[in-house]
């Protein structure tokens, strides 16, 4: 009952180690099926999911969520505490066109994106038999004796010219984007 994770920087090979791991193994592999269930759970699109994933918070976002979430308990609450408005005075300033805009674009919080991908993964791992590709996975089952954790490495300008030849991106292009994503 095999449990294998995978990661990599983006263009390292981490997939098709996996595939081919989990092929030799006779187990399945679990990669954007990971999204796709979160994405069911959390009753939003996979668009939305795949918006967070592999994707790190930048600090002005993860301060405007601190900030955020600090409104939304002070409304809850029933007062505001910058203006003294209740809760119910807040929510009825909103206009109708703020709340269809919400109502159109499902919001995914980064802790439900988090809490979810968590859970799915643990339960995939439960089972058995599995070979998955990033998503944390090598973090969220750090635990579990039995798995089996491979990070594949390989230097940036082979990244690069992979990268490159899989989007039909040009060398430059492909070595900018790896150099972004290597930062986040």
């Amino acid at each position: 009952m095999p449990v294998v994770t995978m990661s990599g920087n983006i263009a390292s090979g981490a997939r098709e180690v996996g595939e081919i791991t989990a092929r030799l193994l006779g187990v399945d592999f679990v990669d954007q099926q990971l999204m796709v269930r979160a994405a069911q759970r959390c009753g939003v699109p996979v668009g939305t999911v795949a918006e967070h994933d592999e994707r790190r918070s930048s600090f002005k976002e993860r301060m405007s969520g601190l900030f955020r979430t600090f409104l939304e308990r002070s409304a809850a609450s029933g007062a505001d505490p910058f203006a003294g408005a209740t809760g119910l005075e807040v929510i009825l300033s909103r206009s109708y066109a703020d709340m269809a805009l919400e109502q159109e674009e499902p919001q995914l919080s980064d802790q439900l994106y988090l809490k979810t991908m968590t859970l799915i993964i643990e339960e995939l791992a439960t089972g058995g038999n599995i070979v998955l590709l990033g998503r944390g996975s090598q973090m969220i089952l750090k635990d579990l004796p039995a798995a089996l954790h491979i990070l594949c490495l390989a230097p940036q300008k082979l990244r690069a010219y992979r990268l490159a030849e899989r989007d039909a991106i040009g060398l430059e292009d492909a070595t900018r984007r790896i150099i972004e994503s290597d930062r986040g």
